[in-house]
C-alpha cells in the first residue's frame, strides 16, 4: 500500500511537470522549450554537478592530506632510526675513548721504556679458591702470561695473577682478606705491609717499627722484590685515611684508600718483565 502511493505521487509530479512544459512550449515556440528543458536540466542538475564538484575537490584535499601524512610518518620513522644509529656511533666512540684514556694510563704508570707490559681486558669478577675477590682476563699463557705476574690499572696495584690458562687468566685483588702486599711509606721509606678487608674502598696498613709515623694522606708504594714478582716496585696502592691506636702499640694499624679503583676495572696491565735497574729502584713511584 505504501509503494502503490508513492508511485502514484510520482506520476502526479510527472503529469504536472509535462503540462508545465507543454504550456511553455505553446507559449515560445520549440526554441523557447528547448531552452526551458535546458533551463531546467540545469536547475536540477546544476546542484548535483556542483555537489559532486565540491565532493570530488574535497576527496583530492585529502588525498593530499594522507599523502602528506604518510610522508611525515615515513620521514619521522627515517630521523627515529637515525637517531638510534648516531646513539650507538656515540656510545661506540665514548667507549673508545675511555678504553684510550685507560691505556694511556697504563702506558704511564708501566712506561714501555721500562716494563714490557700487556693490556687485558677484565671479563669477569668473582672468587676463585682461596681467594674471595679475584678478576678474569682474556690473556694467558700463549701471551706470555705466568703465576705471580703483577696486574696494574692506570691508577696503581691490582693485584697478581694466581691460575693460568691458555686464553685467560685469573688474579686476586688487593681487596682480598686473603693477601698481604709489602709496602713501603713515601718519603719516610718505612717498611710495612697491607692487608685486603675484603671491601673495595678500604686496606689495612701496618708498619713493622711500632712508632713510626703515619702521617694522613701519606702515599703507600709497593715494595716489590729483586725478581718483580708476584709484585712490581713503586707501584702506587693507596694513601692513608686514618690511624687507629698510637704510636708504640704492636697493634697500631692505619686504613688506607686504594689508588685503584675495584669496581670499575675494565682494561688492565699485566707486567710481564722489567729492566734490572727498575728493579732495583723500588723507591720510584709511579702513578698515583
Amino acid at each position: 500500500m505504501r509503494d502503490s502511493g508513492r508511485l502514484r505521487l510520482v506520476l502526479a509530479l510527472l503529469f504536472l511537470v509535462s503540462i508545465s512544459l507543454l504550456a511553455i512550449g505553446i507559449r515560445s515556440g520549440e526554441a523557447g522549450l528547448i531552452s526551458a528543458l535546458r533551463s531546467s536540466t540545469l536547475q536540477i542538475t546544476g546542484p548535483v554537478q556542483s555537489g559532486a564538484t565540491s565532493l570530488g575537490e574535497t576527496f583530492r584535499v585529502v588525498a593530499e592530506n594522507l599523502s602528506r601524512v604518510t610522508s611525515r610518518d615515513d620521514q619521522l620513522k627515517a630521523l627515529q632510526v637515525e637517531n638510534e644509529e648516531l646513539k650507538f656511533k656515540l656510545s661506540q666512540s665514548a667507549d673508545l675513548r675511555r678504553k684510550a684514556v685507560a691505556l694511556d694510563q697504563l702506558l704511564r704508570i708501566v712506561p714501555p721504556q721500562n716494563y714490557k707490559v700487556i693490556p687485558a681486558q677484565v671479563t669477569a669478577i668473582g672468587n676463585t679458591g682461596d681467594f674471595r675477590w679475584t678478576i678474569t682476563v682474556d690473556a694467558g699463557s700463549i701471551d706470555g702470561v705466568t703465576l705471580n705476574t703483577t696486574v696494574v690499572s692506570g691508577t696503581g696495584l691490582v693485584g697478581r695473577i694466581v691460575q693460568v690458562n691458555d686464553n685467560y687468566s685469573i688474579a686476586s685483588l688487593l681487596i682480598d682478606p686473603n693477601v698481604k702486599v709489602g709496602v713501603r711509606l713515601e718519603g719516610s721509606a718505612e717498611i710495612g705491609f697491607i692487608s685486603g678487608t675484603g671491601a673495595i674502598d678500604k686496606l689495612s696498613l701496618q708498619l713493622f717499627d711500632p712508632y713510626a709515623k703515619m702521617p694522613i694522606g701519606a702515599r703507600v708504594i709497593s715494595w716489590g722484590s729483586d725478581t718483580g714478582k708476584p709484585y712490581m716496585p713503586g707501584l702506587a696502592i693507596g694513601r692513608i685515611a686514618s690511624v687507629e691506636g698510637s704510636a708504640g702499640q704492636l697493634n697500631r694499624t692505619a686504613t688506607v684508600i686504594p689508588s685503584a679503583d675495584i669496581s670499575n676495572l675494565e682494561i688492565v696491565g699485566l707486567v710481564l718483565s722489567a729492566k734490572r735497574d727498575v728493579l732495583r729502584d723500588p723507591l720510584k713511584p709511579q702513578g698515583d
